[in-house]
């Protein structure tokens, strides 16, 4: 999990303000969209998992099982665009995106299996915008 400092989440070069829902790249100021910020949180929160592409449409874009839509690769293709996120994010051919791990220096990057509340606390957050 990445590290969850006040009110922001950083992965990589990259720190959300929870708040604010500001994101910094790099330490620059980066505009998103609502539903690109929502994907982004989704994403980080998810870091080392592999997603497939209908979780993500039903858990971002609240979509039915089954859907074709191109809206994930282009929110993907964005993401990247703007964030340099090529080298952290990868895509898993005929499934879906791994939102690479990330060993932090001051954290283990195994959690012993055990409940991090924060990313309870993350994701209401995140379901009321």
């Amino acid at each position: 999990m990445p590290p969850v400092e006040q009110d922001a989440l950083i992965y990589g070069p990259i720190r959300v303000e929870l708040l604010t829902h500001k994101v910094l790249a790099q330490g620059k100021f980066v505009h998103l969209a609502k539903m690109e910020y929502r994907l982004l949180c989704y994403l980080i929160l998810h870091e080392g998992q592999v997603l497939s592409r209908q979780e993500i449409l039903t858990n971002i874009w609240n979509l039915p099982p089954n859907v074709k839509t191109r809206t994930l690769d282009m929110h993907i293709h964005t993401l990247r665009k703007k964030l340099g996120l090529a080298d952290y994010l990868e895509t898993v051919l005929q499934v879906g995106y791994i939102p690479i791990e990330i060993c932090y220096t001051n954290q283990n990057c195994i959690n012993n299996g055990e409940a991090v509340p924060i990313i309870d606390a993350i994701l209401v957050y995140m379901l009321l915008f």
